[in-house]
Order: structure tokens, then sequence, then C-alpha cells
């Protein structure tokens, strides 16, 4: 328990694992868009967002690994075992030959919010996933390229 002004107690947030912000952002991305597969995308994706949201909600990141050769996309072995976990685990459609494509199930989207919502210890980590999705949605960084 933290102790905060007139000596109330909260509970202290939950420190969350790699697959547990991801399944988290899942649940707050719209089902009606395809997203990419590649985890090589999420990964510069997430990337691309660390620092804007390390200031809001630090240590976010801190245990997501990262590798990057020069003049190669990144790849997290985090983010590329959550897709391939959620894929087997029929969390989304992939319904294209090269796996290229994903869509989250609408009837799978809600179960993922439901280990997390109502504990006061998640409620940091759910609205920094909800924010997560928001960005990687608005900015486009994890769409499917249909071309």
């Amino acid at each position: 328990m933290t102790m905060h002004a007139a000596g109330t107690e909260q509970p202290a947030q939950a420190h969350v694992l790699p697959s547990q912000l991801l399944t988290m952002t899942l649940g707050f991305m719209d089902m009606n868009r395809m997203y990419s597969a590649d985890a090589a995308d999420w990964a510069k994706a997430l990337l691309k967002v660390r620092d804007e949201f390390e200031r809001k909600y630090p240590d976010l990141f801190e245990r997501f690994t990262y590798r990057q050769a020069p003049d190669t996309k990144p790849y997290s072995r985090d983010v590329s075992e959550f897709l391939t976990y959620v894929q087997w685990g029929r969390n989304v459609r992939v319904g294209n030959p090269d796996y290229a494509v994903l869509q989250i199930k609408p009837e799978v989207q809600r179960d993922l919010l439901d280990p997390y919502r109502d504990n006061p210890r998640y409620a940091l980590a759910l609205q920094a996933a909800k924010d997560l999705a928001t960005a990687l949605q608005d900015g486009h960084l994890v769409d499917a390229s249909l071309s």
C-alpha cells in the first residue's frame, strides 16, 4: 500500500509485463481496423512513442527488450512472442496467406481487459494502454499496408 494525503491508502500500482501491456492495448483498439501482423512494425511503433510515454508513465516500457542492427527493422522478442500468441490463441483474425494483417475479434476484445478491469492495481496501466492504443491508431503506426 502507498500512503497519500490525509492518510488514505492507495493500492500500489502493478508493474506490468510487456504481454500484459500489449493485451490491454489491444483491448482498447478499434476492432474495425486492419493492423499489421509484423512484429517489426509493432516494435518500431512502440519505440517511436516510448519517449513520449515514459514522461507520463515512467517505467512503462522498462521490461521491453529491443534489438536493432544498422539498416534493419527493430526487433523485440516480447512483441514477436505476443503477436504469435494472439494469433495462435485465435484472439485476432489473420485471414490472409502471409499473416500480414490482423484484426481484433469483437467477441474476444472485451475479454482482453477482464483480468485487469476493476483492479485498482492496474488502473494506471489501463490508462497507459488506452493512451497507447490511441497514439498507435491516431498515428497510423501499426495500420496494415494493403499494397
